[in-house]
């Protein structure tokens, strides 16, 4: 039984409301829904619908901020859908405590939520010319699943306690900067879902943003092919899932961002985006539950950020052969993949980034660089240095053993001539067994004797430029 009407309490809505509104009126007073879709809608077709489904700006600004009491037993809600609503729906710098759901609906004029504090907001459906948000506060989240935009979405300093549900949304903003959804700075405590169909024509931007939860970029198509399609600069995220979809072109600039677990797959990786790595940090590498597919490589991780990244290797760019190099990609990989215990391939990792580090320095650091991978691996292989001792150890001796003994400098002032302890002599400089001093090679002995000598300062150097990166890796 229905419960009578308060004393006092307004209940007909305004005299020069339409019919529809008056309706809406009344389905808000007891929570319920208007529906005023018919069978294949298209909202971005709004504008030819008839004035059977036309919702003034007023009449919704007026429901949520001076709206009626609710019907005795119920509690007042905004729930409208298929509606084609007119004017600017202007509700910046005000506080409204009801949900608002507009699912569905084609509007007119781009939606002002700025500064505002709402309860929570459900777009799905709809079709907007754009959504002016800077620093609103929801209390749950924004729901814009489906939605299609064709201006910029604003949420630059927004807070939203819940979620924001981009799931198979399509954002166009041909105008401008071309940005298409802008969370600078924004604050999401649970999940960002960009994912199942999502499409944006024009430049994400989630710079210096926070989310608790996870970004979800599953298939997403991101397209800005003359500039950043997305940009995470300074971000903090708990998870971020970036599987763009292979259509997407266009920057990804990670630059910067932080991320708790960090789960891709170069293999399918779109050949129109760069990815810009520089300074980008993760814990983990992982992976989702439900992927079949073998985890990804370290070689073909590796590939992939070479024919990717913007800076893991630069072109040459002087006379000297000179290239710029980021090692931070490599450091960061290394250092996720041994909090692992995958320590084999993250001296994989290491080895490439003493390569690509070494290439970027021109002809003598590239020279250098064979130098050390051959004789300590980068500092990776240390006993590779001994065997390269024994070996030119053994050949020095076994020549000088040949050779017969050399000249003394002074006849009558020389020890026992030993072609060991001469070539071992020659072979460590940090050693003095009186033996260098006391002989006079000349011709082919001559050469023979500063081959050795180039050979063990060659050696020393390259082991202790090793042991200087193991200890301060370690």
């Amino acid at each position: 039984m229905e419960q009578p009407e308060p004393p006092g309490t307004p209940t007909d809505a305004p005299a020069d409301w339409s019919e529809p509104e008056r309706l809406l009126w009344a389905v808000y007073r007891r929570g319920g829904w208007l529906d005023l879709r018919e069978k294949h809608d298209d909202p971005a077709q709004g504008h030819e619908w008839d004035e059977s489904r036309i919702i003034r700006d007023v009449v919704i600004e007026r429901l949520l901020l001076h709206g009626p009491e609710a019907h005795p037993g119920h509690t007042a809600r905004l729930r409208l859908a298929g509606a084609r609503i007119t004017g600017e729906v202007d509700l910046s710098d005000c506080r409204v405590d009801t949900s608002i759901i507009l699912a569905g609906c084609s509007f007119e004029q781009p939606l002002n939520l700025t500064d505002s504090e709402l309860h929570s907001a459900i777009l799905a459906y709809s079709h907007l010319p754009g959504l002016n948000a800077d620093h609103a506060h929801l209390a749950r989240s924004l729901n814009m699943r489906q939605a299609t935009c064709t201006g910029e979405i604003r949420l630059r300093g927004a807070h939203i306690s819940g979620d924001l549900d981009l799931t198979g949304a399509t954002l166009i903003n041909p105008h401008g900067d071309r940005t298409a959804l802008a969370l600078d700075r924004a604050t999401i405590n649970g999940d960002l879902f960009a994912d199942k169909g999502f499409t944006a024509t024009g430049q994400v931007r989630l710079p210096s943003a926070h989310i608790g939860g996870d970004l979800v970029l599953v298939g997403a198509t991101l397209t800005h092919p003359d500039g950043v399609a997305l940009t995470l600069v300074d971000a903090q995220i708990a998870r971020l899932i970036l599987r763009p979809h292979r259509e997407s072109r266009g920057l990804i600039n990670l630059r910067d961002a932080r991320v708790g677990r960090f789960i891709d797959d170069p293999r399918q990786w779109p050949e129109g985006c760069r990815v810009d790595l520089d300074g980008f940090s993760y814990d983990r590498l992982s992976r989702l539950s439900g992927d079949s597919d073998p985890v990804c490589s370290v070689e073909e991780r590796l590939a992939w950020m070479r024919a990717y990244s913007t800076t893991t290797q630069r072109p040459s760019t002087t006379s000297k052969g000179r290239g710029e190099f980021s090692p931070t990609p490599y450091e960061q990989l290394a250092a996720a993949l041994r909090r692992d215990g995958q320590e084999r391939q993250a001296r994989t990792v290491a080895r490439h980034r003493e390569h690509l580090h070494h290439r970027a320095l021109g002809r003598l650091g590239t020279l250098w660089g064979i130098v050390q991978l051959a004789t300590v691996g980068y500092g990776y292989a240390p006993a590779r240095a001994l065997f390269w001792v024994l070996g030119v150890l053994g050949a020095g001796s076994a020549y000088f053993w040949l050779a017969g003994p050399l000249n003394p400098i002074k006849a009558d002032e020389h020890p026992t001539w030993n072609p060991f302890l001469y070539a071992l002599d020659l072979l460590v400089p940090v050693l003095d067994l009186g033996h260098e001093k006391a002989w006079d090679p000349v011709g082919a002995d001559l050469v023979v004797t500063m081959t050795l000598t180039v050979a063990g300062w060659v050696l020393v150097t390259a082991f202790a430029a090793g042991a200087a990166r193991t200890l301060k890796r370690q």
